[in-house]
């Protein structure tokens, strides 16, 4: 059993700890709360980390999250590439921003991502999403869900070990991840991305706060690239379509009250 334990949130004016468990009983890993029950309870800690063997132990139970739970995820450099006509391609962007809220249930959560300082190289030409500013791509709706043991990302190519969590993007259906230009070449990227939350933040507990500060140490972070997760990514452009890598590492931060995201 794995556990990342979010603690002193408040909600309500109640002092609450959150967690995020991956066990027997939690089939897929869940955000949620370890609360006292001494009548109904299954875990002896109050991290619900360590199943009861006796029934006088049994004092706490997980339950899966009942508010939607905002938060926020900022990375610096990010990079997709993919082999076009034969010739590797860059899309890197300087920065991301991504204002999503997780949902009741706590194992989805649905977001917008926000790259900025988007160039394609070795062109050095700026890629933008129609209607928005140069170098700056702006993702569809994207659903998110977290990936425990065994369980194989959307592409079918991987699943997290033993141990692992992982976090997974994909745009709702029937949607592309995003789309951009590049003086006047379009893109599109399709499929699905999983990123692997390292063990440092498995089982302590996270950092939260109301907003994020330029300098402050994340929540947790989940690392982007093609020897952590899943990469199920396709890019089509110049009439050819063909698998992409991202990298980057998303710092991601919960907080107790936050903005609307408005792309």
């Amino acid at each position: 059993m794995r556990v990342i334990r979010v603690a002193g949130l408040c909600l309500a004016g109640v002092l609450v700890s959150f967690s995020i468990i991956a066990s027997s009983a939690q089939a897929a890993p869940a955000l949620g709360q370890c609360v006292k029950d001494p009548d109904k309870g299954k875990f002896e800690d109050k991290g619900c980390t360590k199943r009861a063997t006796q029934p006088k132990q049994a004092k706490f139970e997980f339950e899966s999250l009942k508010e939607e739970l905002k938060y926020e995820s900022l990375t610096e450099e990010t990079k997709l590439t993919a082999i076009i006509k034969g010739q590797p391609l860059e899309l890197e962007c300087k920065s991301s921003k991504d204002n999503g809220e997780f949902l009741v249930g706590g194992n989805r959560d649905k977001d917008i991502v926000i790259f900025k300082g988007c160039e394609l190289k070795p062109f050095g030409v700026t890629c933008q999403t129609a209607t928005r500013a140069n170098g700056e791509i702006v993702s569809d709706l994207l659903n998110s869900n977290f990936l425990g043991a065994g369980e194989k990302g959307n592409g079918g190519l991987k699943a997290p070990a033993a141990g692992e969590i992982w976090l997974q993007y994909e745009p709702v259906a029937n949607h592309p991840f995003a789309e951009w230009e590049c003086a006047g070449v379009k893109g599109e990227l399709t499929g699905s991305i999983s990123g692997k939350i390292p063990s440092k933040y498995i089982g302590t507990p996270l950092k939260v706060g109301k907003k994020t500060n330029k300098g402050d140490k994340p929540s947790f972070t989940a690392v982007f690239e093609a020897t952590a997760g899943e990469q199920a990514l396709k890019v089509t452009t110049e009439g050819e379509t063909v698998a992409a890598n991202f990298d980057g590492t998303s710092d991601i931060n919960l907080f107790n009250k936050g903005e609307d995201f408005e792309p």
